[in-house]
């Protein structure tokens, strides 16, 4: 009491989920809770064991049997299951990605029993797994504080799970078009006459991808898979059950690791074996457009040997304008950027495939071939446009261009529809 302090610092467990504690935080601060009065949620830190690492990412087990996550006690996964405040059943592999992406901070300890190569492929993977973290190498643990504790606003704090993946799929095209912008300058550069000396430098700088392979890229599309296709297409991932018996060269799950990847041991995945192109992926997450759920987004999560693909809740286009951020007035910004992510043309709003890849020497046009042949044909579109005009009722809401300023984009009520035609 009368005590000042500039830092409240919360230590959680290895076993925390990090997004889970951000929602308990903001749902405090939208009841009200008398603490967030005089304080806030600032800064999300990970540290990361770097010479296990690797390991824990090709893990296929659970989290209740990592003993070492647990405390080495039986009698704690039961009770961390009753009290619901850690999934035990949930994949390692799912854990420690949530915890590296959603981070402001990551600490790279123990960076001492790493070699150089193995430290230098490490922070290019985290720095493609959460590109905004800033990056701390350590030893034992000692990393300056007053880097660790700044005084900077956090993005990862005040975001949530729709806001994390716009943000993914954000930052991959701005890395993209970053990496693009680089190879044109190394063009120009090698154009020069000879002796310029290329003095400047940055026409030879070494990306991720040219020395480790590591790359990130965003699949976009305006139409839906065809479930069938999409469920032979999850089993080319290198995910626990991915596996046919007429596949008889496919490669188990099973032989899959982060470690033969970064070493060049998963070499059919960049020389033409379809069964294995998906194999040079580490991470794989975004929006899915599925025919048999129109209104509801659908959440695909791919990490190393884990996959999920659950509903994320509705699409904006179902949504009615009560629903939206601050009931939909075109001048909140958290709107324009949802009015952003609708097609202008066509009637199916902001429905589309958006994921971001990340991986180690991926095969982007064979993994698209791959992901194009899983969508509706045009056929299969024209009567699904068809089906739906006959059998739901339209969208309450729609963008379209402001014809006075055509930069501008302006969100409209439908009049409501009591009853689907006929």
């Amino acid at each position: 009491r009368g005590t000042a302090f500039d830092r409240i610092v919360v230590e959680m467990s290895g076993v925390a989920e990090p997004k889970n504690i951000r929602r308990e935080f903001q749902e405090a601060v939208r009841g009200g809770h008398p603490l967030f009065e005089e304080t806030e949620l600032s800064t999300m830190i990970t540290v990361v064991d770097s010479p296990h690492f690797f390991d824990l990412y090709s893990a296929r087990n659970d989290v209740a049997d990592r003993e070492e996550l647990l405390g080495g006690d039986d009698r704690l996964v039961e009770r961390y299951d009753d009290m619901k405040s850690v999934e035990v059943e949930r994949k390692v592999v799912d854990l420690l990605v949530e915890q590296v992406e959603c981070a402001d901070k990551i600490v790279l300890n123990k960076t001492d029993r790493v070699d150089d190569t193995q430290r230098g492929r490490l922070g290019e993977i985290l720095g493609a797994l959460n590109p905004t973290a800033s990056l701390f190498h350590c030893e034992f643990g000692k990393v300056p504080l007053e880097q660790v504790f700044g005084k900077e606003s956090s993005t990862v704090a005040a975001a949530d799970d729709d806001e994390d993946i716009r943000r993914a799929v954000r930052l991959a095209q701005e890395r993209e078009g970053a990496h693009g912008h680089a190879h044109a300058h190394e063009h120009e550069a090698h154009g020069h006459e000879q002796g310029h000396g290329h003095e400047h430098g940055h026409a030879h700088a070494t990306t991720a991808a040219e020395k480790y392979g590591i790359s990130t890229f965003v699949y976009s599309r305006r139409k839906p898979f065809h479930p069938q296709k999409l469920q032979e297409l999850i089993r080319y991932l290198p995910v626990k059950g991915a596996h046919r018996e007429n596949w008889v060269d496919h490669a188990a799950a099973d032989a899959w690791s982060l470690h033969k990847l970064v070493e060049g041991k998963e070499a059919d995945a960049k020389e033409g074996n379809e069964m294995k192109t998906l194999h040079s992926v580490i991470r794989s997450k975004g929006f899915v457009w599925l025919p048999s759920n129109n209104a509801s987004a659908m959440y695909w999560s791919h990490a190393g040997a884990h996959f999920v693909l659950h509903p994320l809740g509705q699409w904006w286009a179902a949504a009615p304008k009560t629903s939206w951020p601050n009931e939909g007035r075109e001048e909140d910004e958290e709107v324009q950027k949802i009015m952003g992510e609708f097609a202008l043309e066509g009637e199916w709003g902001d429905r589309r495939q958006e994921l971001v890849f990340i991986g180690i020497d991926m095969n982007r046009e064979a993994i698209e071939a791959l992901l194009d042949d899983a969508l509706l044909t045009d056929g299969q579109m024209a009567e699904f446009e068809a089906w739906v005009k006959e059998n739901q009722v339209a969208d309450p809401v729609r963008v379209v261009a402001d014809t006075a300023h055509p930069s501008r984009r302006r969100l409209e009520e439908r009049q409501p529809i009591l009853e689907a035609p006929n």
